[in-house]
């Protein structure tokens, strides 16, 4: 058996044992471990699913949806006539209504500005039929023997005359032949209904008629010339006329 260090150089020079290496710096062998096989994939999954088909549901219906609705015909009516309603047309054309009949078709139309006599029946709307009401349609409709005229349409102008220009007379159905007032004997033309005394008289020669709230006899005294009138100067401002239709 030897000792020392002449024994260094055989041990370096023993070839080295196999599987075995030495690595610089440390003073022991390393077993070199052998390589490791691959690793199998975990779960290898196929790049699509086949899933069982879900087969297809009933449709359900929508109960939110409106169902849609027959055809409303078409209830417009062409060329329609026109519903009479029972109103009278509008009676003045001029002005305002005073007062108004439905029943005997009399209106009273009032005007600011006075009118005289001449001018009267164009206060009244002709184009719908209404016209400055004659003397005897006037006392037709208001007898001297009924209940007294209504305040609107009293001291309105009537189509009638009682002096034109000579002796008076009854009231008649027109107009005095002119406006243009003169002055001739004075003459009686008024008395109270049922009266005999004259009430007034007058120099004027053209009278017409107007409505009063008292009967008044005019022109001559007799019965059938009573109603609820007056004799007034054809010239003289009224801002009331009576249409009749």
């Amino acid at each position: 058996m030897r000792f020392g260090w002449a024994d260094d150089a055989a041990v370096d020079t023993q070839p080295d044992a196999p599987g075995v290496e030495l690595e610089p710096g440390r003073d022991g062998p390393r077993t070199e471990q052998p390589p490791k096989p691959d690793a199998p994939p975990v779960c290898d999954l196929p790049q699509s699913l086949d899933l069982p088909k879900v087969p297809d549901l009933p449709k359900v219906p929508d109960l939110f949806k409106v169902p849609d609705l027959p055809g409303v015909p078409d209830l417009m009516v062409p060329d329609l006539m026109p519903v009479d309603f029972g109103l009278p047309p509008v009676p003045c054309a001029q002005g305002t209504v005073s007062f108004l009949d439905n029943a005997k078709q009399v209106a009273a139309c009032e005007v600011v500005n006075p009118i005289s006599q001449c001018n009267a029946g164009s206060l009244c709307n002709l184009k719908d039929g209404w016209s400055l009401c004659t003397a005897s349609k006037f006392r037709m409709r208001y007898p001297p023997t009924g209940p007294p005229l209504d305040g609107g349409m009293t001291f309105a102008w009537v189509k009638g005359c009682v002096r034109d220009g000579a002796a008076p007379s009854s009231p008649m159905d027109a107009l005095c032949s002119t406006c243009q007032q003169q002055m001739i004997a004075a003459a009686d033309v008024t008395w109270l209904c049922g009266k005999p005394t004259p009430y007034s008289s007058t120099v004027y020669a053209y009278l017409g008629v107007s409505s009063a709230v008292l009967c008044y006899t005019l022109g001559v005294y007799a019965a059938s010339n009573d109603g609820y009138w007056f004799p007034s100067p054809v010239d003289s401002a009224k801002s009331r006329a009576l249409c009749c239709r």
